[in-house]
């Protein structure tokens, strides 16, 4: 259905099939907008009366508009986990007195999925996810960029997308204790300017692909039943 702004205009949305689905439609605010326009990969546009404009996450980090960027992925978390509050999600988010985000901290926050939009992050600092409850990661993940740590240490992560190929991290990519048995073939394209931790899984084998990464410090792998 189309809900009537009123003014017996219809508003109309184009929808992506995967985020949005755990939104509910009809609010036309702009900020609604917003949300709907990063819960799925690319530009999604909505047409109406109150929401006349499409929105680019893209272009919100390549413009400085981390704050306002930020705030539309936490939307799009929270419409995944309502079990995690918007004072949780933010009470470690700094951002630098540029505007640009400077660090997350989202540890033990309870997070269970994330969605699209978090592979839009640009962050300056860490981004640390430990301790929650992930099992996968968005196929977006790959395109984070992040200058510090990205750490995802003690979730139950049993898959990486294909995409973690493409990641960039600065100094340390920690995937420790996890639920890991394999890795995709993308992963020997990985670049981590220090430290790859993968010790604490279930890795029974490595990707043929694997001699090729290039990690600038030291690579950690005990405790796997490689073979």
């Amino acid at each position: 259905p189309k809900p009537d702004m009123g003014n017996g205009q219809p508003v109309c949305y184009q929808v992506p099939p995967a985020d949005l689905c755990h939104m509910i439609l009809g609010s036309t605010s702009r900020r609604h907008a917003r949300m709907c326009s990063a819960a799925g990969v690319g530009m999604q546009e909505l047409v109406g009366p109150a929401c006349d404009i499409a929105f680019d996450l893209e272009a919100l980090w390549e413009g400085g508009d981390h704050r306002e960027a930020v705030g539309i992925v936490i939307d799009n978390m929270l419409a995944l986990n309502p079990q995690c509050s918007d004072m949780q999600l933010r009470r470690w988010l700094s951002f630098g007195n540029d505007g640009c985000c400077k660090s997350w901290v989202l540890r033990n926050v309870g997070l269970t999925c994330l969605p699209e939009s978090f592979g839009t992050l640009r962050i300056q600092g860490p981004l640390d996810l430990d301790c929650n409850q992930l099992t996968r990661l968005p196929e977006s993940f790959g395109r984070l960029r992040v200058k510090d740590e990205v750490t995802l240490a003690s979730n139950q992560l049993r898959s990486l997308p294909e995409s973690i190929g493409d990641l960039q991290v600065g100094r340390k990519l920690d995937l420790n204790n996890n639920q890991l048995d394999h890795l995709p073939e993308s992963f020997g394209n990985l670049r981590v300017g220090g430290t790859l931790m993968l010790p604490n899984n279930r890795l029974g084998s490595l990707p043929e692909s694997f001699g090729n990464l290039r990690v600038g410090a030291d690579l950690f792998l005990a405790n796997n039943p490689l073979t």
